[in-house]
C-alpha cells in the first residue's frame, strides 16, 4: 500500500489523542466530520420498536468516486459483481494504477475496457476508446478530452460525462460486455479512436480489423504487472448501431486513411504517471530467473477441466508462452479510428464484448449478454444485481455518509476476483491453454492480490457470496493443476510473484472456515501441502527455513521468485502454515494439523527476548545489529514494531514472550497512539500488516480499547469523498476491513473461523447468509462517539467473551449490544474471555545474547559483560544448563552455568568477556540443554566486536553498495535498490578511500561483497577516539524512504564531552535519490557524492541519481568529545550513516 499522510479532504480527522482517553466528542465529531450523529438514547430506553429500518436500496448509496484520488486507486466506471469488463475513464496526465482515474486530473485519455480496483502497480487499462469531434491529425494516441466534474455523473452500473468539446459519453456493462453511447456535437466529424497500444503497461502486440461497416474486432497482448513477465491477450469485438463511413489506422504520428486492418508489435512501456517521487505499493520486484511455472509433476493430480492447444494469435485463440520476450521491434503508439456521419443523428451506440480466449468468444459473449441498444435496461439490470448482493448486509441508521461509506466499501470488496471464463465455459489457463470449466463450476475467476485479500476480503465474500467463493477456490485449484502453483499475485492468466508469503493456502482455508463447501476439499489439501513442502516458485526459501528454522538476512541463495523481507516472509509462511493446519484439522487430518501448526511456531526463532521484538537473524544465528523497533531491515512494507504482533494464531505465547498482558497492552497503546499520522513505531492501519493490531486488545482483557481504536480508524481514515487515508484499496482488502469493523467484528486469525469483537457502527444490521439464515445485530445506542460495549447478548443470553466463531455468528438469530460513550472495563476482561490461541508445538525456551542487539563491543585488551537472556514460554518452570565456547581472540570469565526460568517468564545471566589485542569480530556460542532431561534446547550466538573507539563497523547492519549486475534482496532501502559500486568508483569513491566535503575528510567504509557498509541510525552511542575535537562534527549519510514532500528525516543527536557536559543538535538527512529527483537537498545537506544511477535487486540499473550527503554539527572546540549518541528517527524514513569526521 501507499500510506497517505494528512489527506486534503473536506472532512478533517480529529487530532491524535492519548490512547487512555475516552471518546468524549459527540458534538465535535458531528461538526468536524460532517456526520449527523444519532441522538443518544438512555441505556434502558432502547427497544426493537425504535430501531431504524434497514436500507432497502443499498446500490443507490454506492459512491464510485470514493478512492479515486490519493493513490487509493479505485475506478469510477461501471462494473457488475466480479465482472470481467470494467468500461470506464482513464485520466491524464495522472493515470491511477489499476483504477486509471485520478480525480484531480482534468483530462480523459480514453475509456478503457478493463480496470483493477486499488492495486499498487500499473495493470489493465486495455483498449481505451476516445470519442473525438473534429478533424484528426498528429499522434492520435496523445489525444485527450478536457472535462469538469460538474459535467460528470457516476452511479453504480453507469458512468456519464460531457467533455469540453461537447461530446457526451454514457457507459454501462454486463459481466463480459458493455454498451456505450457517444453523442457528438452536430456539424463536425464524429470519430472513435481505438487506442490499441494505450494500456496501462507495456503492450506486446496489437491487432484489429474491420469486419463490416458496423463491426470491428481485434486483440491486444499485454501483462507485465509490476514489471513482471506475466502475459495475457485480451480479445474484443465491437458492434455499432449505425455504420461508420470511414476507417483508418495510425502508428505514431503517421495516419493511414481508409485502412481496414492493423497488426503491430511491442510498443514502449508507458511512462509512469504517478506523482514524481512517490513510491509504489509493490515497490520491490525481482523478475524471476525462470518465470515460466513448472508444470506440476505429480501423476496423481486431478484434472479439473479439459485443455486444448492454443494456436497463434489468429483471432481464434491468442496466447503466448508465459514469460516469453517479444522479439518484434518496438513500434510507435497505434490504433484504429472510425468516423461516423452525424447529419441525421449525433449519437453512436457501441456494444463491446471481450474475451481472453478468442475473437469469436468475444463476439459470442457480446451476443449472449447484450441484445438491443437499451442502456437504461442494462443500468437497471446492474443496479438490481448489486442490490441482490449488497442487500445481504442491510444496515439501518447512522448518517448518510456512514451508509455511503459502508456500501461503497462493500461494493469495492465484491469487485474481485473477476470472472475470467467465457459464456461458453472456455477460459485461458495459467498454462496458456484453453480449458473448459470443471463439473459443477459456474465460472473461472482471475486476479488474486493474495498478500492483501487473505486477511479479511476472502472471509467477507465467503459470507455474502459463498457460491462465487467456491468457484474462486476451484479456479485456484484449476491453476494449480495447470502449473503446480496456487495463485500468489496472479494477473489474469499469468503469475507475477509480486509480494511475499503463500497466500493461496490462507485463501482456501478462509473460504472453508466461513462456510464455503462447493470445492474439492481433499484436492485442495493436497495442493496446499504440496506447495508447503515441495520446492516451488511461490515459496522461495522454504528449504532454508526448514533447515535453519528461520530465513537469514544474509542468505544469498533463496532462488526464484521475488524473495525479500525475510522476517516478514517467514511470518507470512507461518500464517499460511497455520491456515493449512486449521483446514487439515477441519477435514480430520490430525497429522498434517500437528505438523504445520508446529512449524508455524518458528516465529519464535526470530523473536529476540533481548529487545522484545521480531528481528532479522544472520546465518550464524546472531540477531542483526543496529536494531531499533522502527527498522524496516528484514520487513516488507513495514517495520519490526508493526510486524511483531503478526502472530494471530498464537498471541498467547507472543504476549507471554513480551512480559504478559499488562506489558503487551502497553505495547499496543504505543502502537495505536497516532492512528491518523503514524510513524515507524506506530501501527499503520493504512496497510494490511497492521490491520489486526487494534483487535489484539481483546487478547489482553481490554476489549474497550479495541472498540475505541477501531472507531477512531473508521472516523479518521475512511471518508465519503474521492480521497481517503487508507492507501491502495488492494482489490477490496482495505474496504473489507471497514465492512467487518462496522459490523463490530474482524476475522483475526487467517484460515480459522475466529471473529474478534469490537462494536457495531450502526444501530441495526441484518446479515443474510448463503444458507438463508439471518442474524440481526442490534446496537441502538451506536454513534460515532459511542463505541464502548456495556453488554452483549447472543440469542438473548449474556455473552461475556470478546469473540465469536463464524459458525456461532451464522447460527445466531440476534446479537444485542448495549453501547455507551464511556468504556466498561469489566466486560469481557477476564482471562477466559480472550479469543483462542493455539500453542501446538510451542512452549519452548527462547534465548538471546547481549547486552545490545549489536552484541558486545569492547576495545582491544578491554573487557565487558555479555548477557544470556532466556524466556520460558512453557507453563512449567525450567532449569537451563549452558556451556559457552569462544573464538580465539577473546576469553570468557566462565564457560558454563545454569539458569532457572519460571513459567512464562524471563531470566538472564552475565558472562565476563576479555578481548585480545587484535581487532575483529569474534563469536561466542552458547549451547543450551534442559537440566532435567538433558535434551537440547538449541543455541544462541553472541558477536563480540573488538574495535578501537570511533570505529563504525561494529554497528553496521545494512548492505548498501553492490557491484553492477549483482542480484540481491533488500538493498540500501530494504526495498530492492542500492548504490552502485561502479558508479561510486566513477565518482571517485572506492572501498576504504577518502571523501572530502564541508572541509571534513571522511573515511569511506572498507566494503566487501555482501558485507554491511553502513549503519541504520537508531540511538547508538559510539565512543570516540582520544583527543577527538574540532569546530564541527561531520556525518556522512543519507535517508531512505523519506517523505515525498522533500522534508527529509530528522532526529536529535547528542554529543557527550569528556568533562561530562552534553550538547544536542537536530540533524536531518535528505532522501538518497532526492525523492526520485523530485526534491532538493535540505538546508545544511552538502552533496558529498553523486552517482548517475543506482542498482536494482534484479541485477539491473535505475537511471535515477543517488546521493550521499555531509551534515555538519557545531562543536565546542575547547572541549574533547567522549561519545556521540545518534538520533532515534521515529518518523517515516531511515537515516543511514557511512562515516563520522571532524573539521575546524
Amino acid at each position: 500500500m501507499i500510506p497517505l499522510r494528512r489527506p486534503d479532504h473536506p472532512r478533517p480527522t480529529p487530532p491524535p489523542r492519548p490512547r487512555s482517553a475516552a471518546l468524549r466528542r459527540a458534538a465535535v465529531v458531528a461538526s468536524l466530520l460532517g456526520l449527523a450523529a444519532l441522538p443518544l438514547q438512555s441505556l434502558d430506553s432502547a427497544s426493537a420498536a425504535s430501531a431504524p429500518s434497514p436500507v432497502k436500496d443499498p446500490a443507490s448509496l454506492v459512491n464510485p468516486l470514493i478512492g479515486t484520488s490519493g493513490a487509493v486507486n479505485t475506478f469510477p466506471g461501471p462494473d457488475v459483481p466480479f465482472g470481467m469488463m470494467q468500461w470506464g475513464p482513464d485520466t491524464t496526465p495522472q493515470r491511477a494504477q489499476g483504477g486509471g482515474y485520478e480525480y484531480n486530473s482534468t483530462q480523459i485519455s480514453g475509456f478503457s475496457l478493463t480496470h483493477v480496483s486499488g492495486p499498487g502497480c500499473d495493470v489493465a487499462g486495455d483498449v481505451p476508446i476516445l470519442p473525438v469531434s473534429g478533424a484528426l491529425s498528429g499522434n492520435l494516441s496523445n489525444d485527450a478530452a478536457t472535462f469538469s466534474h460538474s459535467d460528470e455523473q457516476t452511479a453504480i452500473g453507469s458512468y456519464t460525462v460531457k467533455d469540453a468539446s461537447g461530446v457526451t459519453t454514457e457507459l454501462t456493462d454486463t459481466t463480459r460486455a458493455g454498451l456505450g453511447r457517444f453523442t457528438f456535437p452536430a456539424g463536425a466529424p464524429a470519430n472513435l479512436l481505438l487506442k490499441l497500444s494505450g494500456g496501462a503497461t507495456q503492450v506486446d502486440g496489437t491487432r484489429v480489423k474491420v469486419v463490416s461497416n458496423r463491426e470491428v474486432s481485434g486483440s491486444v497482448d499485454s501483462g507485465h504487472f509490476c514489471g513482471a513477465n506475466n502475459r495475457y491477450t485480451l480479445h474484443f469485438d465491437i458492434k455499432f448501431d449505425r455504420p461508420f463511413t470511414t476507417s483508418g489506422t495510425w502508428v505514431g504520428s503517421t495516419i493511414n486513411p481508409d485502412a481496414k486492418s492493423l497488426t503491430a508489435g511491442r510498443t514502449a512501456a508507458p511512462k509512469s504517471s504517478s506523482t514524481q517521487g512517490s513510491t509504489l505499493h509493490e515497490k520491490h520486484f525481482t523478475v524471476p530467473a525462470s518465470p515460466s511455472p513448472v508444470i506440476h509433476p505429480s501423476a496423481g493430480a486431478k484434472s479439473t477441466g479439459s485443455a486444448t492447444s492454443s494456436p497463434a494469435a489468429t483471432g481464434k485463440s491468442s496466447a503466448k508462452a508465459s514469460g516469453s520476450a517479444s522479439t518484434a521491434p518496438v513500434t510507435g503508439a497505434n490504433g484504429m479510428y472510425l468516423t461516423f456521419d452525424t447529419a441525421s443523428s449525433t449519437a453512436v451506440t457501441a456494444a463491446v464484448g471481450i474475451s481472453y480466449t478468442s475473437d469469436d468468444n468475444a463476439a459470442a459473449n457480446l451476443s449472449s449478454e447484450i441484445s438491443g441498444w437499451d442502456l437504461n435496461k442494462l443500468k437497471t439490470a446492474s443496479h438490481n444485481a448489486w442490490n441482490a448482493l449488497l442487500g445481504k448486509i442491510a444496515v439501518g441508521g447512522g448518517s448518510h455518509d456512514q451508509q455511503v461509506e459502508f456500501y461503497t466499501a462493500l461494493y469495492h470488496a465484491l469487485l474481485h476476483p473477476n470472472v475470467f471464463s467465457d459464456d461458453n465455459g472456455q477460459y485461458m489457463g495459467m498454462d496458456n491453454q484453453v480449458h473448459k470449466l470443471a463439473k459443477g463450476q459456474k465460472a473461472q475467476y482471475a486476479n488474486y492480490s493474495g498478500w492483501d485479500t487473505y486477511r479479511s476480503q476472502t472471509q467477507l465474500i465467503a459470507t455474502v457470496a459463498p457460491q462465487q467463493t467456491g468457484d474462486i477456490v476451484t479456479s485456484m485449484l484449476n491453476g494449480y493443476d495447470q502449473t503446480g502453483l496456487l495463485p500468489k499475485w496472479a494477473s489474469n492468466n499469468g503469475e507475477s510473484y509480486v509480494m511475499v508469503g503463500d497466500p493461496g493456502a490462507s485463501i482456501i482455508a478462509d473460504a472453508y472456515a466461513f462456510g464455503v463447501r462447493n470445492f474439492d476439499t481433499a484436492h485442495a489439501l493436497d495442493a496446499m501441502v504440496h506447495e508447503a513442502t515441495a520446492p516451488n516458485q511461490d515459496r522461495p526459501g522454504e528449504s532454508v527455513r526448514d533447515a535453519k528454522g528461520y530465513l537469514p538476512l544474509d542468505e544469498t541463495d533463496y532462488g526464484c521468485c521475488n524473495f525479500y523481507g525475510p522476517v516478514s516472509t517467514q511470518l507470512e509462511y507461518d500464517s499460511a502454515d497455520y491456515a493449512l493446519a486449521s483446514f487439515a484439522k477441519s477435514l480430520g487430518n490430525t497429522a498434517d494439523y500437528t505438523k504445520f501448526a508446529t512449524r508455524a511456531q518458528d516465529w519464535e526463532n526470530v523473536f529476540n527476548p533481548q529487545t522484545g521484538y521480531l528481528q532479522g537473524r544472520n546465518q550464524d544465528g546472531s540477531f542483526a545489529g543496529g536494531f531499533t523497533p522502527g527498522t524496516s531491515n528484514g520487513f516488507v512494507e513495514g517495520t519490526s514494531a508493526q510486524y511483531t504482533p503478526m502472530v494471530p494464531f498464537d498471541l498467547k505465547q507472543l504476549i507471554a514472550a513480551r512480559g504478559g498482558s499488562d506489558a503487551y497492552a502497553s505495547y499496543l497503546d504505543s502502537l495505536l497512539d497516532n492512528i491518523t499520522d503514524p510513524g515507524s513505531t506506530n501501527a499503520d492501519l493504512s496497510n494490511e500488516p497492521s490491520l489486526e493490531i487494534p483487535w489484539e486488545y481483546d487478547y489482553v482483557g481490554q476489549p474497550w480499547k479495541t472498540q475505541e481504536a477501531v472507531r477512531e480508524a473508521q472516523l479518521g481514515l475512511y471518508f465519503n469523498a474521492p480521497v481517503g487515508s487508507f492507501g491502495n484499496d488492494d482489490l477490496g482488502a482495505m474496504s473489507s476491513w471497514y465492512v467487518w469493523s462496522s459490523l463490530g467484528m474482524y476475522p483475526e486469525t487467517p484460515g480459522t473461523d475466529t471473529l474478534a469483537l469490537g462494536s457495531p457502527a450502526f444501530p441495526v444490521a441484518k446479515v443474510t447468509f448463503g444458507n438463508g439464515k439471518q442474524v440481526t445485530i442490534n446496537a441502538p445506542q451506536a454513534a460515532p462517539d459511542a463505541p464502548y460495549v456495556q453488554s452483549l447478548k447472543v440469542n438473548g443470553k449474556a455473552w461475556n467473551t470478546s469473540w465469536l466463531t463464524a459458525g456461532q455468528f451464522n447460527s445466531a438469530r440476534t446479537l444485542d449490544y448495549t453501547l455507551s460513550t464511556q468504556p466498561d472495563t469489566a466486560w469481557a476482561s477476564g482471562p477466559d474471555a480472550a479469543p483462542p490461541s493455539d500453542t501446538t508445538g510451542s512452549g519452548r525456551v527462547l534465548a538471546a545474547t547481549g547486552p545490545t542487539s549489536d552484541g558486545l563491543i569492547v576495545a582491544p585488551g578491554g573487557s565487558g559483560d555479555a548477557t544470556l537472556k532466556l524466556t520460558n514460554l512453557g507453563d512449567k518452570a525450567a532449569t537451563v544448563d549452558w556451556t559457552a565456547t569462544a573464538d580465539s581472540g577473546v576469553t570468557l570469565g566462565t564457560s558454563s552455568g545454569s539458569v532457572s526460568v519460571p513459567a512464562s517468564a524471563t531470566a538472564q545471566t552475565q558472562v565476563p568477556v576479555t578481548a585480545g589485542s587484535k581487532e575483529g569480530a569474534y563469536t561466542v556460542t552458547f549451547a543450551l540443554t534442559d537440566h532435567t532431561s538433558g535434551a537440547s534446547l538449541g543455541s544462541a550466538t553472541l558477536r563480540v566486536a573488538v574495535a578501537q573507539p570511533g570505529e563504525l563497523w561494529p554497528y553496521e547492519s545494512n548492505v548498501g553498495v553492490y557491484a553492477d549486475g549483482t542480484h540481491f534482496s533488500g538493498g540500501f532501502d530494504d526495498g530492492g535498490w542500492a548504490y552502485s559500486q561502479n558508479a561510486l568508483a566513477a565518482a571517485g569513491v572506492t572501498s576504504g578511500g577518502k571523501v572530502t566535503a564541508d572541509g571534513i575528510t571522511y573515511n569511506w567504509p572498507t566494503t566487501g561483497a555482501g558485507q554491511p557498509d553502513n549503519l541504520e541510525v537508531g540511538g547508538q552511542t559510539i565512543p570516540q577516539p582520544t583527543g577527538s575535537s574540532g569546530a564541527f562534527l561531520g556525518l556522512l549519510g543519507s535517508a531512505t524512504n523519506a517523505p515525498t514532500d522533500g522534508s527529509g528525516v530528522p532526529g536529535d543527536l547528542t554529543v557527550t564531552y569528556t568533562d561530562g557536559s552534553t550538547a544536542k543538535a537536530t540533524v536531518a538527512f535528505s532522501d538518497w535519490t532526492l525523492n526520485g529527483g523530485g526534491s532538493k537537498p535540505l538546508a545544511g545537506n552538502t552533496e558529498a557524492i553523486t552517482t548517475d544511477y543506482r542498482n536494482t535487486g534484479s541485477g539491473g540499473r535505475d537511471t535515477v541519481k543517488a546521493y550521499v550527503f555531509s551534515v555538519k554539527v557545531p562543536l565546542d572546540p575547547s572541549k574533547t568529545v567522549a561519545s556521540v549518541t545518534l538520533p532515534v528517527t521515529s518518523a517515516s524514513g531511515t537515516v543511514h550513516l557511512f562515516a563520522l569526521g571532524y573539521g575546524s
